[in-house]
């Protein structure tokens, strides 16, 4: 398996960021639900074939070629799946197969979703199904291949990990999100980029103020209740708001602060 990894023009080295990431899901696809127990030494065929499918991924998920992808699967689940001869022995082809070609379960209910092996909460007043009688409607088609989709991208969001959707525009990566969000009953927030893009955009930062800006308006309703109130024509309210104006002017602050 590893000398056909290599071969690959895109190949990707593994980093500590993927180990983390396949303990994080096998965590929550088999500890949590109870399917893997901690004390369990031999895994049963389903156990095995769900790690197999987060490992792909995992590690082989920006691989586009299917065919390249399944060979990979292949020789990964004879390698180190089958090695030992008191399991029952996976089928190879049949495993890369379903995560490569074949189609996934799916339901909608009022409280949850499943997409494949992922399971999802709904949130808020959200319809079960397309159709009548107050039930969501959707224009959102489900195939095969856009079944996979989700689970793929419902498996990262399940545990709060980032996704990287690649593809020709038009190829339905907007599309499935949204419709995961309208599913989910979850808000999607949508954030367009280009290439004048920097981290400041998405992150925010910090933007000098100056203090004469910020004591503009307060400065503008004190002039408004004093013209007034009193007679801005008498020599004296002259002088006064005539150095009132210069201190604001000159950014003398401390006398502006002193005048009002």
């Amino acid at each position: 398996m590893q000398t056909l990894k290599l071969s690959l023009l895109d190949y990707k080295a593994p980093s500590v960021t993927n180990l983390l990431s396949l303990y994080q899901r096998i965590q929550e696809s088999c500890v949590n639900d109870g399917t893997l127990q901690d004390l369990e030494v031999q895994l049963s065929s389903t156990q095995r074939q769900l790690i197999i499918e987060e490992i792909a991924d995992v590690y082989l998920g920006y691989l586009y070629d299917f065919s390249i992808k399944k060979k990979v699967i292949v020789s990964m689940v004879n390698e180190v799946w089958n090695t030992n001869d008191q399991e029952s022995k996976l089928d190879a082809v049949v495993i890369a197969d379903y995560i490569c070609d074949l189609g996934r379960e799916y339901g909608v209910s009022g409280q949850s979703c499943f997409f494949g092996r992922v399971a999802l909460p709904r949130h808020g007043d959200v319809a079960t199904d397309d159709g009548e009688g107050g039930r969501r409607i959707s224009k959102f088609v489900y195939t095969g291949s856009t079944v996979r989709f989700l689970e793929q991208i419902a498996a990262a969001v399940v545990v709060e990990q980032p996704v990287l959707l690649v593809g020709e525009t038009g190829t339905g990566k907007t599309t499935v999100v949204q419709e995961l969000a309208s599913t989910l009953g979850k808000k999607l927030h949508v954030f367009n980029m280009n290439q004048n893009t920097d981290s400041a955009d998405l992150l925010g930062g910090f933007k000098p103020v100056d203090l004469k800006y910020l004591l503009k308006p307060i400065y503008g309703k004190f002039r408004d209740a004093f013209c007034t109130m009193l007679n801005p024509d008498t020599t004296n309210n002259k002088q006064f708001l005539s150095l009132l104006q210069k201190c604001f002017e000159q950014n003398k602050i401390h006398d502006f602060i002193k005048c009002l």
